[in-house]
C-alpha cells in the first residue's frame, strides 16, 4: 500500500524516524563542507533545499509515530522540493564542472576515497530501487530503505572529510619540510624543541612572561605564531621568514612578540636582531638595439582560468587525439594562491613591461572569468599575427623539495608545427636563461614536448614558461613577493629582447 492523502502508515516509531534523521544529518554536513570549499550559491541553495526537505520528512514520520496522523503536505513536499534541490545541485556541477573536477579529482589519488565514493553510488542506486519498488507505508520497507540511505550518506561524508583532511595535511607537509640550510628558507620550522621542559609535567605550568624593553627583530624561518609559549598552543598565524616583529617579553625559550597588532609567542631559536639583507637583487633590463624590437607583436597567454573545462578538443590540427579544453591548474601549497591567479598577475605586469619597451602586446585573457580553450588561445595569437607567443604557467610536483623553472618547446618531428620548432627552442632557451638570471631560480632548461595543445596550434615561435613550483615552499612564497615578481617579469622580458636582438 503506497502512502496517499488518507493513508496513516502503521507501525512507524520514533526509532525509525531517528534512523531516517541520520542520512539527513550526514548529507547536511557534506553540503556544508562542500559549500564552504566551492562557494557556489546554486550548489549551497540546492543542498539546503534537500536537507530541509529531508528534515521535514523526518518530522512527518515522528508525527505519524506519535500522533497517528498523516500530514500529507509534509510527505508530498518530498516529491517536489527534494527533486528540485537535486536539480539545482546537478546544474551547479555542470556550470562549475572545472572546480568540482579539480576537487573530486583528488579521489583518484586515494583508493580509500574512491572506494567510499563507489560505495555511496551503489547505496544511492539501491535506495532508489527500494523507494520505487517497496511499499513506503510498510515498516520493514522503510527500515531497509533508510538504513541503506544512512550507510550511503555516511560513506560520502567520510569520503569528503578524508579528501579535505588529506589535502590539508599535504599543505602542512609542504611548508614543514626543512631544506638544507641556505641564506633563506621558507619552511615552517618545528618549534617543539623550545618547549621540551614544559612537556615534562602533565600539568600545564603557569605562564610567566618577563617584560623587556621593546625592540625590533626578524624571523629567520617561516614559523608558527602561537597564543601561548608552547608547541601545543593554538597557532594564530604563520609568519614568513624575514618578517619584522616587535619583542615585548620573554619566557623559557620563547619570545612574546607583537605582529600585525596581535600579541603572541615565537620560539627564540627563530628570531634574530640582525636586519636581513635583501634575498635577491633588483634585475635590470637588457641593453639591446630597440630598432629590432619596437613594434614586434607578442601574444601573452596567462595559463588556465577560474574554472577548467573537461570538454575535449583536438591536440593539434587534424589530430584524432582529444584533450581537455583547459584545466584549472595547480595551487600554492604554502600560500594557497591558485595558478590561474598567479599567471594573470605576471601576464599583466609583463604586458606593461613589454609595452614600455616598445612591443605591441596581445593578451588572450585579462580576467579570471573566461572560458577559452588552449586551441582558442593559440588561435588568438595566430589571428593577431603575433611574432611570438609566451604562455605563462607554474609547475607542481608531489615532491615538495623540487624547485626551479623551465620552458617548453616543440620538437623538429612535431606532426603539427615542426616548422616553428627550431625558433621555438631558441626562444625557450633565451627566456629560461634570462629568467633564471634575473630571479635566481634553478635553471631546469628547455623541455621538448609535442603533447601541448596550446603549442601545437601555434603558427609562430612559442614557449611555455613554468615559472617555479607552487608545491615548493620557497618558490611558492617567492612568486607572491611583489619585488620578486618584478624580477620574474624583467627576466621574461629580457629573454624576449635576447630572442629578437640576436
Amino acid at each position: 500500500m503506497k502512502v496517499t492523502k488518507d493513508t496513516v502508515p502503521e507501525g512507524f516509531s520514533i526509532q525509525m524516524a531517528l534512523v531516517d534523521l541520520l542520512p539527513v544529518l550526514f548529507y547536511g554536513i557534506v553540503n556544508i563542507l562542500l559549500g564552504y570549499i566551492l562557494r557556489d550559491p546554486l550548489f549551497i541553495t540546492g543542498g539546503a533545499i534537500c536537507t530541509i526537505s529531508g528534515t521535514i520528512k523526518v518530522i512527518w514520520k515522528m508525527i505519524v509515530a506519535v500522533k497517528q496522523r498523516n500530514v500529507w503536505p509534509m510527505f508530498l513536499q518530498m516529491r517536489i522540493f527534494m527533486p528540485l534541490g537535486f536539480v539545482m545541485i546537478i546544474i551547479s556541477i555542470i556550470l562549475n564542472r572545472g572546480a568540482f573536477a579539480e576537487f573530486f579529482g583528488n579521489i583518484m589519488n586515494y583508493p580509500l576515497c574512491l572506494g567510499l565514493l563507489i560505495a555511496w553510488v551503489i547505496g544511492m542506486i539501491a535506495m532508489t530501487v527500494c523507494a520505487i519498488k517497496l511499499d513506503n507505508a510498510d515498516v520493514k520497507s522503510n527500515w531497509i530503505e533508510q538504513s541503506i540511505n544512512a550507510v550511503a550518506q555516511l560513506m560520502l561524508l567520510i569520503c569528503v572529510i578524508v579528501i579535505m583532511t588529506t589535502g590539508a595535511m599535504k599543505a602542512d607537509e609542504a611548508v614543514e619540510i626543512q631544506e638544507p640550510r641556505q641564506e633563506e628558507t621558507t619552511s615552517i620550522v618545528d618549534d617543539s624543541k623550545a618547549d621540551d621542559d614544559s612537556k615534562a609535567d602533565d600539568a600545564e605550568p603557569e605562564t610567566i612572561v618577563n617584560p623587556v624593553e621593546e625592540y625590533n627583530a626578524w624571523t629567520t624561518d617561516r614559523v608558527n605564531f602561537r597564543k601561548l609559549p608552547s608547541a601545543d598552543a593554538e597557532v594564530i598565524s604563520k609568519i614568513n621568514a624575514r618578517e619584522e616583529v616587535t619583542v615585548t617579553g620573554e619566557t623559557d625559550g620563547w619570545l612574546q612578540v607583537r605582529y600585525n597588532n596581535e600579541i603572541g609567542f615565537v620560539s627564540r631559536d627563530y628570531i634574530s636582531t640582525e636586519e636581513p639583507t635583501a634575498a635577491y637583487g633588483q634585475a635590470q633590463p637588457l641593453v639591446v638595439d630597440r630598432s629590432k624590437t619596437t613594434g614586434r607583436i607578442v601574444c601573452i597567454d596567462a595559463g588556465h582560468q577560474r574554472y577548467g573545462s573537461s570538454a575535449t578538443e583536438p591536440n593539434g590540427p587534424g589530430s584524432g587525439t582529444m584533450k581537455a579544453r583547459v584545466t584549472g591548474g595547480t595551487t600554492g601549497r604554502t600560500t594557497g594562491v591558485p595558478e590561474y591567479q598567479l599567471t594573470l598577475d605576471i601576464a599583466l605586469k609583463l604586458q606593461a613591461e613589454l609595452e614600455a619597451r616598445g612591443y605591441t602586446v596581445v593578451m588572450t585573457r585579462t580576467t579570471h572569468d573566461v572560458d577559452i580553450s588552449n586551441m582558442e588561445r593559440a588561435t588568438v595569437a595566430n589571428n593577431a599575427g603575433a611574432d611570438i607567443t609566451i604562455r605563462i604557467h607554474a609547475n607542481g610536483s608531489e615532491n615538495t623539495g623540487i624547485s626551479g623553472a623551465l620552458t617548453m618547446a616543440p620538437s623538429e618531428s612535431n606532426p603539427y608545427c615542426a616548422y616553428i620548432a627550431n625558433e621555438s627552442q631558441y626562444l625557450s632557451r633565451c627566456v629560461i636563461d634570462q629568467y633564471c638570471a634575473a630571479t635566481g631560480m634553478a635553471n631546469q632548461g628547455v623541455s621538448i614536448t609535442d603533447t601541448m595543445t596550446g603549442i601545437n596550434w601555434c603558427q609562430m615561435p612559442v614557449t611555455i614558461i613554468e615559472m617555479g613550483y607552487m608545491t615548493n615552499p620557497s618558490d611558492d612564497v617567492n612568486m607572491q613577493d611583489p619585488n620578486y615578481q618584478n624580477n620574474m617579469v624583467i627576466g621574461i622580458a629580457n629573454g624576449i629582447d635576447a630572442f629578437f636582438s640576436s
